[in-house]
């Protein structure tokens, strides 16, 4: 039987990029496997490169439907629907954690008799993610850019009712779109990069760079060294670009604010508002393109978009697919075999949780 990979369009809003882009699908294609592609409007390749290449063509939202050996590709979370989960699924679930609706969607995984192949959970012996997309870098330069875009607006009496660009074609194209924001009319805050070391400090810096504004960077914070948390009150706009870890202590929390704190914009990359341990504890959910930020009850707005490298969607794609089909090429050649490869560590982590999950469940019974 022909092996199917079913590219299911994203049900997210604004989110216009895929995890497999046309002339990989091409490849499959060519060495006799069926690639279907659900039809979408978002998606920044059109139905027609994915049809130019040999690939079927499925209705929006139609893998339910799929054959149950069919494997189902995908960048973001599945619709936020009850019904048991039978296929293979292959997406960036963020579910191992604890994070908010984690348990939910691996329950339904444990109903349904299917599988969650993680594309977080591809690391390599030390833990190294395999599959990034780039996600960190362009992160922090669609966030720098949105953020300014936000404070310059805030500046100029908007107040809340903000709007950032949705889509820019090129790195290139988004840099001068921050250049032209600063030229005329900006009032450069005082900024502070949290984690700019990381691969989402390093594209808010150079973008900040790009643009000739000053910021400083804070150490590393963690639970034995968290005096510089002190600092963070005497800035206007704070960038959180730190991966979240165990070592990882509170930033930032409504009791903490007072009449010395002068943040005004926190752009808050790490985007971890689900997680039981978020550092920045001051919103419970992540903001959209459509409403960019949150406030809090101290009147700092949150710039927290989880998806913001869909701002960047033609070389986020690119990048996503050149790190996934590798792997994926070796997936559906290895029919289930996945020793001595990082499969195994991927399918590890899926029994782990989904066995934490059972006995939660027998307990609560």
């Amino acid at each position: 039987m022909t092996q199917t990979l079913w590219l299911r369009a994203e049900s997210r809003m604004n989110e216009r990029r895929t995890p497999l882009i046309p002339v990989h699908a091409g490849v499959l294609v060519r060495n006799g496997y069926r690639v279907c592609v659900e039809s979408s409007l978002d998606r920044i390749f059109p139905d027609s490169s994915y049809l130019d290449v040999g690939c079927a063509l499925a209705p929006t939202g139609s893998w339910p439907s799929a054959h149950r050996d069919a494997l189902i590709l995908g960048l973001k979370e599945l619709p936020d629907d009850p019904f048991p989960l039978r296929h293979r699924h292959m997406y960036f679930a963020h579910a191992y954690e604890r994070q908010r609706g984690s348990l939910k969607l691996l329950e339904r995984f444990t109903r349904g008799g299917g599988f969650l192949y993680d594309l977080e959970q591809i690391k390599d012996n030390f833990g190294a993610q395999l599959v990034t997309g780039g996600a960190g870098y362009f992160a922090g330069l669609a966030a720098a850019t949105a953020c300014l875009d936000i404070w310059k607006q805030k500046r100029h009496g908007h107040d809340a009712l903000y709007r950032i660009p949705r889509q820019f074609m090129c790195v290139a194209e988004l840099v001068e779109y921050a250049q032209r924001l600063v030229r005329t009319g900006f009032r450069a805050p005082r900024i502070l990069v949290i984690g700019h070391r990381g691969k989402s400090g390093a594209g808010v810096t150079h973008l900040l760079d790009q643009v000739g504004l000053a910021y400083d960077c804070s150490p590393k914070i963690t639970r034995e060294n968290h005096e510089f948390r002190e600092r963070l009150h005497d800035y206007e706009v704070i960038f959180n670009c730190i991966k979240l870890s165990a070592g990882t202590p509170l930033f930032l929390s409504d009791a903490m604010i007072g009449s010395h704190t002068k943040i005004q914009l926190i752009g808050d990359i790490s985007c971890e508002a689900t997680h039981p341990d978020n550092p920045i504890p001051l919103y419970s959910n992540p903001t959209s393109f459509a409403a960019p930020v949150c406030r809090t009850r101290a009147g700092i707005d949150i710039m927290a978009i989880d998806n913001i490298t869909a701002m960047l969607p033609v070389e986020c794609s690119r990048i996503l697919s050149e790190q996934i089909f590798p792997y994926l090429c070796y997936f559906l050649l290895a029919r289930g075999v996945h020793d001595a490869s990082p499969f195994e560590r991927v399918v590890d982590s899926f029994h782990s949780a989904s066995a934490a999950v059972r006995a939660e469940s027998t307990m609560a019974a």
